[in-house]
């Protein structure tokens, strides 16, 4: 397609002119084929990155006239212009899908989403640090854990790993943001030996 962007030479003949030397009229104009945006197959798909790492994302994208490269994440609006797209130190709150748009005014834009993952060591979170119960009455104890990878939990109790049997029941649920929620529940015949 983009050979047709180029001079072509137009010659219009004229059989009822006889008087000239020539039945031949010719001017020359250029010819520009416009063509939507597209994104380049060597453009960044998806990343897994170290937190703190520094990350550059690249979108080149080709069409007529040639298009402009804005970036965004979901739900917010463009933040950046241009093909690569840097983050100097990453967090694990950057996280998550980037979109980068190519747009050049012929058809609809077209966008391409970069999925960048960044791992980070786990941070824990106790919702309370003191847990009070009566006597024969059960007690939970939890905690919530952010981390990528996922880890490995366990919970200790004067130095020896707590397993699921007849005096605690652990539970765990994972979320979508890399965040394990760990529950223990002290069984009330093994709290009230204690």
């Amino acid at each position: 397609m983009a050979d047709w962007n180029k001079k072509w030479r137009i010659k219009i003949q004229n059989p009822n002119l006889f008087l000239l030397h020539s039945s031949y009229v010719s001017a020359d104009t250029e010819l520009l084929v416009c063509r939507p945006p597209f994104i380049y197959d060597n453009s960044t798909r998806s990343l897994v990155v170290v937190e703190g790492q520094s990350v550059k994302l690249a979108c080149f994208a080709g069409g007529y006239p040639t298009p402009k490269i804005f970036w965004r994440k979901p739900n917010n609006p463009i933040f950046s212009m241009g093909n690569i797209l840097k983050i100097p130190a990453i967090k694990k709150e950057d996280r998550g899908n980037y979109y980068c748009i190519a747009g050049n005014g012929v058809g609809n834009d077209t966008s391409r989403r970069i999925s960048i993952s960044v791992e980070f060591p786990p941070v824990i979170t106790a919702l309370q640090t003191s847990v009070g119960q009566a006597v024969l009455y059960d007690a939970y104890l939890e905690c919530h854990v952010e981390a990528n990878p996922q880890p490995a939990i366990s919970w200790i109790y004067k130095g020896i790993e707590i397993s699921n049997n007849q005096h605690y029941w652990i539970s765990d649920s994972v979320t979508a943001d890399d965040k394990t929620d760990k529950t223990v529940l002290p069984q009330c015949p093994f709290v009230c030996k204690d």
